[in-house]
């Protein structure tokens, strides 16, 4: 990633804080100091994101 990062705007003290391809297909969006990332995108997407045995991951809804 470092690559990517320098290439489109020089070396960062942070994360970038949103990421995303140029079809939009998923969105990341990531704290600045690192304490977390939201991940947006297909349904595959999210399962496979829930299922990787090192990420921890919480279910969040914007439904009240």
């Amino acid at each position: 990633m470092p690559g990517l990062i320098e290439g489109r705007g020089g070396r960062y003290w942070f994360s970038p804080t949103n990421l995303w391809p140029e079809d939009r297909s998923w969105m990341v969006w990531t704290d600045y100091d690192l304490q977390g990332s939201k991940v947006s995108g297909s349904k595959s997407l999210i399962e496979a994101v829930e299922r990787h045995p090192v990420l921890e991951t919480t279910a969040w809804s914007a439904r009240r």
